[in-house]
């Protein structure tokens, strides 16, 4: 019988690398995730800290001028703050759609396995189907070859 082979090794071997591709691209979206998620944290961070530092402007009853300029900080911390949270946002959105690729290269990679390993299942049943019709045609051929010939004569 002839040695197994797979034919669609190919399209395993691509499912295989668009597989390895998915979780690559899945890990690369989960650490761009938590830089955005860690940008949002400081940002929100330095925004309490602009508050708390114009709240003690205000209660020193600072010049007017000074007061402005941390009205004007404080401003720009909050469109820190925005941008944070759109990024993370993106990134979230990335990381939902590098997790369903992801999801579906896998579930694409173990059709295929599957296929490959129920062919395997096929050919080895084959093989042994094969190996016993031989054991069986060389029993056979053993007992004819130990009975005598019908009509009583040997042969010579």
């Amino acid at each position: 019988m002839r040695p197994f082979r797979f034919r669609a090794a190919i399209v395993l071997d691509l499912r295989q690398k668009q597989d390895e591709t998915a979780q690559r691209h899945l890990l690369l979206a989960q650490a761009d995730s938590q830089r955005a998620e860690a940008g949002l944290r400081a940002a929100e961070e330095a925004l309490a800290a602009a508050m708390v530092r114009a709240a003690e402007a205000e209660r020193d009853a600072s010049a007017v001028t000074v007061l402005q300029w941390y009205r004007n900080w404080m401003a720009g911390r909050q469109r820190e703050v925005a941008q944070a949270r759109e990024e993370r946002d993106a990134s979230q959105a990335a990381l939902e759609r590098a997790a369903a690729e992801a999801v579906k290269a896998r579930r694409q990679l173990r059709v295929m396995e599957r296929y490959r390993d129920r062919v395997w299942q096929a050919w080895q049943h084959e093989a042994m189907r094969e190996e016993q019709k031989a054991l069986d045609l060389l029993g056979t051929l053993q007992h004819a070859a130990r009975r005598p010939a019908p009509g009583g004569s040997e042969w010579p």
